[in-house]
């Protein structure tokens, strides 16, 4: 580790940069991760105090982090620089026991990973080490001799890969992802791997890079929890959790996760993704789900069904398991017997009977499912003949049958099943509803700020020459708050501009008319037309609807949808405009 320079916060970060005066470009970080405002980092010395009132933390982690840097006069920043893996570093030297002033360090993450690896996981990471773990960083980074017998050490007992692997899973959980990637990238001469998380529906690369013998060996940790086998080149999945022995003491929050393992060989080595999977506080309720009262009643109307078929699409990602859960567990009320065939089990409930089945294998086991004396089932993925056909057969001989078909569109779904040549009658007499369902992130209310959005809805295409527009308010996501004259990064959201996520619907009720639709092999847009003159929402509209409620943006929506699908609908946003503002 390199010697502390002399001098002012400022000339130290130039003379790392080897330019003139100025911080370094991406110190725009500082302000995302943390909330520092560039203006607070001048060359004048400022107390501790100040700083952390820079840092914008809650107030819950401010005495901690207070008592922290006292004790080991160490602060870290931000990163530094393009290249991976460097950040800033504040030192404190003490005079009369206050914090008078702060120099930056570079320090190379490569070089101390390995003493704790979860320091590696970003720079959030620093603000939520426990005092034993950063005096044991201060400690190690000071002394070489002691940072590579320690590093020796663990890697002889295997603690280095296994702790790497908990906390990266650990700071994944903490940031809210849902996924964790160990992407390959290739360089000049060889190839590292980065690590990105997805977050609310977004892939965010992280400042943390292995080397390939690194990730190779975190990745083979991870499949030793698994029966994957190693030696095969075909694409592998399994789903795992920790042991206690794993765990000890530092990861027992991880005691309720479970990991589904994706392995895929590419050409320049294994790529691996986590998805993580919390099995308890997870609450599987029709009103956890987000829908609105219209959508929440619509539901309930459709688990009065006695039997038939129930769908639910959308793309990967899009929350069908979750919507399909809550109908279960509102139905779970002791006096049916529920089933399921899933691709894998994601979450054990209570009361149900759950299998893990092949997707191309649902057909077979359905048939013999039935045997079991089911009143409710849930067929995971219909997409075959057989699967199909062994649904409409459940659905028509008494069973309440839910399933998920990869369709973009309730009536793309109604598509789908003619594809796999499904008998119109059947389906027109089984079919109760059809969910169609994507999911948005929902914009900040720290930090929302009132939009100019007549230019951007009119780029779809959607007339505002009908619409009274004026006092209709809309918001744009920001990620940064006003503090006096100064803009500061939302610690709310993390300067994202968005935090968690909601659904967007749309639900078929199939009428008469549809079902008739149905029978006589209407084209799609015939049944498009005849289902929302029977009162069914698309979801662009549904989207526009969250727009105007303050929920999201129309970025937002259009990212989700997708620029072509909005545009489509830019005739019936139009009119939808005009009827709920009309001009006078």
């Amino acid at each position: 580790m390199a010697i502390p320079p002399t001098g002012s916060p400022r000339e130290a970060a130039d003379r790392y940069k080897g330019r003139p005066a100025g911080l370094p470009s991406d110190t725009k970080d500082l302000q995302k991760i943390h909330g520092i405002n560039i203006e607070d980092l001048d060359d004048s010395s400022f107390t501790l105090d100040d700083l952390l009132e820079a840092v914008q933390l809650p107030e819950g982690k401010i005495a901690d982090l207070q008592r922290i840097a006292n004790q080991y006069h160490i602060f870290p920043l931000g990163p530094l620089g393009e290249k991976p893996g460097e950040f800033f570093i504040a030192i404190a030297d003490k005079v009369n026991g206050k914090a008078t002033d702060f120099e930056r360090i570079r320090m190379e993450i490569s070089a101390i990973e390995d003493v704790i690896p979860d320091i590696g996981a970003g720079t959030t990471k620093y603000l939520q080490m426990n005092e034993q773990q950063f005096g044991e960083l201060v400690r190690l980074c000071l002394n070489e001799e002691e940072r590579k017998a320690y590093i020796e050490g663990r890697e002889q007992d295997g603690t280095s890969i296994k702790e790497s692997m908990l906390s990266m899973i650990a700071n994944a959980r903490r940031q809210g992802a849902s996924d964790i990637h160990l992407i390959p990238v290739p360089e000049e001469r060889n190839v590292r791997y980065q690590l990105a998380l997805r977050v609310d529906g977004i892939l965010e690369p992280q400042r943390l890079w292995y080397t390939k013998e690194r990730a190779e060996a975190l990745i083979g940790a991870l499949i030793s929890r698994t029966d994957i086998d190693p030696t095969k080149k075909d694409p592998q999945r399994d789903m795992f959790h920790f042991s206690e022995e794993d765990l000890g003491e530092s990861y027992g929050h991880l005691r309720d996760t479970n990991i589904r393992l994706s392995i895929i060989n590419s050409v320049l080595g294994r790529s691996a993704v986590m998805r993580i999977l919390e099995t308890s506080g997870r609450e599987f309720t029709i009103n956890a789900v987000g829908c609105n009262d219209q959508e929440q009643d619509q539901i309930e109307l459709l688990l009065t069904s006695a039997h038939g078929l129930i769908l639910v699409s959308g793309p990967t990602g899009s929350g069908k398991t979750t919507t399909l859960y809550s109908m279960l567990s509102a139905l779970n009320t002791g006096k049916r017997k529920i089933m399921t065939l899933e691709d894998p089990v994601e979450y054990i409930l209570a009361g149900l009977v759950q299998t893990t089945v092949k997707s191309d294998r649902m057909g077979f086991y359905l048939e013999h499912l039935l045997q079991q004396d089911p009143d409710v089932v849930l067929i995971g993925e219909i997409r075959d003949r057989d699967s199909a056909k062994a649904a409409l057969d459940a659905a028509n001989t008494g069973h309440t049958v839910f399933g998920t078909v990869h369709a973009n569109y309730a009536l793309s779904s109604i598509q789908r099943l003619y594809d796999l040549d499904v008998e119109r009658s059947v389906l027109a007499d089984t079919l109760r509803g059809v969910i169609a369902q994507r999911l948005h992130r929902v914009i900040c209310d720290e930090c929302k700020r009132p939009s100019a959005w007549e230019k951007a809805i009119a780029q779809w295409g959607v007339k505002l020459d009908i619409v009274q527009t004026q006092g209709v308010q809309v918001y744009e996501a920001t990620g940064k708050v006003n503090e006096g004259e100064k803009e500061k990064t939302c610690t709310h959201c993390l300067g994202r501009g968005y935090q968690g996520r909601s659904v967007l619907m749309e639900i078929l009720l199939p009428s008469g008319q549809v079902q008739d639709a149905i029978m006589s092999n209407a084209p799609y847009k015939e049944l498009v037309r005849i289902a929302e003159q029977e009162g069914m929402i698309g979801l662009p509209i549904k989207g526009i609807i969250k727009v105007l409620n303050g929920m999201t943006t129309l970025q937002e929506v259009e990212r989700v949808l997708g620029r072509s699908e909005v545009v489509l609908a830019a005739d019936k946003i139009s009119a939808y405009l005009a009827k709920r503002f009309p001009r006078p």
